[in-house]
């Protein structure tokens, strides 16, 4: 189900909202994101159409253009989940 909700770019959110994406990302909305994927963030942020986040942190996004950008740092298992889910969608 999440795979295909994002293939489709939809916003969503799960049961317990620790998975949800939008349309309408915030600049402060970086999460635990390490500095390398902060500075990724802030220089992509003003063409980002679409971002999965897990909890607050961003781990994927989808630029104007069609770029994917899909974060590779590692979190905890649930979040690695949930950055699989989105792998197969995006």
């Amino acid at each position: 189900m999440v795979p295909a909700l994002v293939d489709k770019r939809r916003d969503f959110h799960n049961a317990r909202r620790s998975l949800w994406a939008t349309h309408a990302p915030r600049m402060c909305d970086t999460g635990r994101l390490d500095e390398h994927w902060q500075e990724r963030w802030r220089r992509d942020f003003p063409r980002i159409a679409y971002v999965v986040y897990s909890y607050q942190t961003p781990i994927g996004w989808v630029l104007h253009d069609g770029s994917v950008l899909l974060v590779d740092q590692k979190f905890s298992v649930t979040t690695s989940r949930h950055q699989t889910l989105v792998a197969l969608g995006l």
